[in-house]
Formats: C-alpha cells, structure tokens, sequence
C-alpha cells in the first residue's frame, strides 16, 4: 500500500502542481471578486488572493514535508520491501522535473541570490 500511496502522491502533486490548480481557483476568486477598475487593480493582490499572471513565490514548507513524510516512510518499508526504494526515487525524480520546471519558468525568482551566499 506505500508504494501506491507513494504513486498517487507524487502523480497527483505534479499534475496539481504543473496545471496549478490551486492558483486558477485563487485568481478566478480574484476576478470575480476583487475590485478590476484599473490596470494596478487587475495586477495586484486583494485580501491575500493574487491573479494569476502574478504568481508570487512558491512556499516551501507543504511541499517538503510531503517530501519528508514520503523519505521517512521509504526508510521503514525498505526493509520489508526493497522495490519500494525504487518507487520512492523515480517518484523524487518526476518531482525534481516537474520543481525545476516551475522554479525557471514559473515563480518569481526575487530571493534568487545568484549564488552569493558568502
């Protein structure tokens, strides 16, 4: 049952991920509701709702402990069942296209340092 579970979570979280399902139904509240009288209007967001060509930042805190709870799982049924392992890395390989996707062609990259760390 992990390895399924393992499947639909991974499959389902970039199906919802790459169609952003989450923030076509924010910006169709944001459209209907929000005042749209001038060009700031219609670009910016109202009562936490952004449209949906603002897409803002992705927050990172749902999408890696999804990826925690799926890593400390993987550990307990590795011992029983080895494949699981196997799952588990292609399911983390289709996440790191489907992130790597959204991070180059999606989300706003304002907290990108360049690399400059030091």
């Amino acid at each position: 049952t992990f390895m399924s579970y393992t499947i639909v979570k991974f499959v389902v979280g970039a199906i919802f991920e790459l169609l952003r399902v989450v923030p076509l139904a924010m910006a169709l509240i944001h459209s209907s509701l929000a005042p749209q009288l001038t060009e700031k209007q219609r670009t910016s967001e109202w009562m936490g709702i952004r449209p949906l060509a603002v897409p803002g930042e992705l927050d990172m805190a749902f999408p890696m402990a999804q990826a925690v709870l799926i890593f400390i799982v993987m550990f307990v049924y590795s011992c029983l069942a080895p494949v699981s392992s196997f799952i588990t890395a292609l399911g983390f390989f289709v996440q790191l296209l489907v992130y790597t996707n959204q991070f180059v062609y999606v989300y706003d990259p304002s907290n990108d340092t360049l690399g400059k760390l030091w």
